[in-house]
This record gives C-alpha cells, structure tokens and sequence, in this order.
C-alpha cells in the first residue's frame, strides 16, 4: 500500500479522495487484508504533520500509525537495514567489478573500482 490512501483519510481537505480512502481502509480492515510497511507508516507521518494544508496532530498522527502498525507484517529493525546496506555493497560491488583491498573481495569495507 502508498501512504497515499492514508493520508487521503485524514486530510480534511481532499474531498472525495478523503471519502474513498476512508471507504477502503474500512473495507481493509473488515476483511484482514490490510497490508503495509514501516517506510510507508514514517511517510505518512511526515506527510500529515507537516505538508497537508490542515496539518494532523502530532499526538493524532502517532495514534494512527500505532493503530496501523497492527498491519506491518515485515518490521524493519536497525538489523534489517544494516544487512540490506551490506547486501547493496556487495551487490554494487559486482556489478561494478570492484574489489575490496584490504579482504581481497568485493563488499564489507572500502571499495577499489
């Protein structure tokens, strides 16, 4: 799911898009098909509590994304993006054909292309 349908749901000022991401997310809800990620909880955050011409609450933004989180399937912990920034690297890294000099292959450290 885009953070868009949740911030069409809480923006006073979309209008119908408002009324029909309303709609979906209650028809989501009902059926358990709700799906989303962190990045997408985050994006909502920042969008609703800073950019729309009704700003959100803050305290109100933090009780959605809590309510929503019941969603997430795949948290993403501090773990999970140190291990996907080294998966870039190594993958970069063979893309580019670079070697890492200091353990004599790709990925894990300073890169030599």
């Amino acid at each position: 799911m885009t953070p868009n349908i949740l911030i069409y749901a809480h923006d006073a000022d979309a209008g119908i898009k408002r009324q029909r991401a309303v709609e979906k997310l209650r028809q989501l809800w009902e059926n358990g098909s709700g799906r989303l990620s962190v990045q997408v909880l985050q994006e909502f955050y920042v969008n609703v509590t800073r950019k729309l011409t009704t700003r959100v609450a803050r305290s109100t933004a933090r009780e959605v994304v809590n309510t929503y989180s019941a969603w997430v399937r795949e948290p993403i912990t501090p773990e999970t993006v140190l291990r996907a920034t080294d998966l870039a690297g190594i993958g970069a890294a063979l893309v580019l054909g670079c070697v890492d000099r200091r353990r004599g292959g790709a990925g894990g450290g300073p890169l030599n292309c």
